[in-house]
């Protein structure tokens, strides 16, 4: 495996103080929080995830209510045992991150503290709960957050609720309608409130955030064979709308309240790029707004064969989620008020945002209950290290796909591998963008009778691979 990989691992034990602190929370009592919580335990609540034993913080729930539904999304409530400024907080904040998968894995908090905020099967759980009011219409009527207590009745693998969803009638389709037969009512309303969302969404001027995820065939030796982009489970497209809608719905909350709060947006994409990718994917360049632009970009870009290579341009125009006390535009979604806090047990980001909450929650969302100067710099400052969590998280994403990529091509027994010129820099070298998304370079020798024009794939063989910190060197076929 390339070096890229090892070099951002930094699963190191976790200090002594500690662990210590984390074996304490663990014997916590939870029956000593039911005085002071809301006790969901009699709900019908779920999980959903990858594999049927992936840990997850996040559950859901819905109920009829008369006028639609009651929406609820249920976090560990980390906090809890994550005072701020601990030992535990401290080592969290300087990990920033954990990140799990074939390549590389690290970790925020130690395994006994995540065993106790994992939303398990049958076991009671601290949480902060998101309740929302939906109209039959899919209108949001209230919102209100509670800490509570929950107990998880079923964990949903996306694949088989997907499989489950079809006619064929099979032994395995036949043993799924049975597991997933207690919230088969459940699961078509989140479906159908999904969908209510979406459509509000796309109305407003959002795009269709369908994604393709990079999977990896292997040999039996374990080596790269080949890179596909698989279409995302309908289920994971739902959860991903469901979720953002109660973001949003979350933070135009605590901006109407007057809470300090921490929204996350991102930066628009240089008109150059844009421009560039607008001619490889046929978009019209008449949009004097750089939003719609970018949206009409990347939706032509999933019909075309430079999906990836699209998103590879978008994504190093925009190196990562930014974080803001203030309300900022969101790129994808169109809508400048929206927080992220789903994911505390693994984005330190998330944590702070959990703690904003509780800070409301104690407040009676008064902000005459708050210090508020003091509230807005502890903000601030949240947002700064929010923006560094997600900084790191793009990093390690970025290093995990050039490895993984340069080990495909290393392997692969094709002669040839589709480009993108860009430009020449003052060398006289020629600066390439693969198709697979890596960055190469035609050397000024080779470069210097190649005639080309930018956003036209060419075909070029691999002369040397380089390093992890030096370009592909490759050269035009003739």
């Amino acid at each position: 495996m390339n070096g890229t990989v090892n070099r951002i691992e930094h699963n190191e034990a976790f200090p002594k103080n500690v662990i210590e602190q984390a074996y304490a929370a663990s014997r916590i009592r939870i029956a000593n929080h039911l005085a002071r919580r809301l006790d969901l335990r009699s709900k019908t609540v779920f999980t959903f995830g990858d594999t049927a034993d992936e840990q997850t913080s996040c559950a859901f729930s819905v109920y009829p209510n008369g006028i639609g539904w009651q929406l609820g999304i249920h976090v560990a409530d980390i906090c809890e045992f994550v005072p701020e400024g601990s030992p535990i907080d401290i080592e969290a904040r300087r990990r920033l991150a954990a990140v799990s998968n074939g390549f590389v894995k690290t970790e925020m908090l130690p395994e006994k503290l995540k065993e106790l905020c994992t939303l398990t099967v049958g076991e009671d759980r601290l949480a902060l709960s998101v309740l929302l009011d939906i109209s039959s219409d899919g209108a949001l009527q209230d919102i209100t957050c509670e800490e509570s207590i929950i107990r998880v009745a079923q964990h949903c693998v996306y694949s088989e609720v997907d499989q489950y969803g079809i006619t064929a009638d099979t032994s395995a389709v036949f043993a799924l309608r049975e597991k997933y037969a207690p919230i088969e009512k459940k699961l078509e309303a989140l479906y159908n409130i999904a969908a209510m969302f979406y459509s509000q969404r796309i109305s407003k001027g959002g795009i269709d955030l369908t994604v393709f995820r990079r999977v990896y065939d292997r040999d039996e030796n374990g080596n790269i064979t080949d890179i596909r982009l698989e279409s995302e489970a309908d289920l994971r497209a739902m959860v991903r709308e469901i979720g953002y809608f109660v973001s949003k719905s979350l933070g135009e909350l605590l901006h109407k309240k007057k809470i300090p709060a921490i929204y996350v947006g991102q930066q628009a994409v240089d008109r150059e790029t844009l421009d560039f990718l607008a001619t490889l994917v046929g978009v019209d360049k008449e949009y004097s707004n750089d939003f719609e632009y970018m949206y009409a970009v990347a939706e032509n870009s999933k019909a075309s064969p430079y999906y990836e290579f699209v998103c590879n341009a978008i994504s190093a125009g925009l190196p990562c989620n930014s974080f803001s006390d203030k309300p900022i535009n969101h790129v994808l979604c169109v809508s400048d008020k929206v927080v992220s806090f789903l994911s505390p047990t693994a984005r330190y980001a998330d944590i702070l945002t959990q703690r904003m909450i509780k800070t409301a929650i104690s407040a009676k969302y008064d902000a005459k209950n708050l210090n508020l100067n003091k509230k807005r710099r502890e903000a601030q400052q949240a947002a700064e290290e929010a923006t560094r969590t997600q900084e790191y998280l793009f990093e390690v994403a970025r290093q995990i796909r050039n490895a993984s990529i340069r080990e495909y091509l290393e392997n692969s027994n094709e002669s040839s591998f589709v480009g993108f010129p860009i430009y020449k820099d003052e060398s006289g070298s020629l600066l390439i963008i693969m198709e697979c998304g890596l960055q190469a370079q035609v050397t000024a020798e080779d470069a210097k009778d190649f005639e080309f024009e930018p956003a036209k794939p060419y075909n070029f063989e691999i002369v040397a691979f380089g390093t992890e910190t030096q370009p592909i060197i490759l050269k035009p076929v003739e």
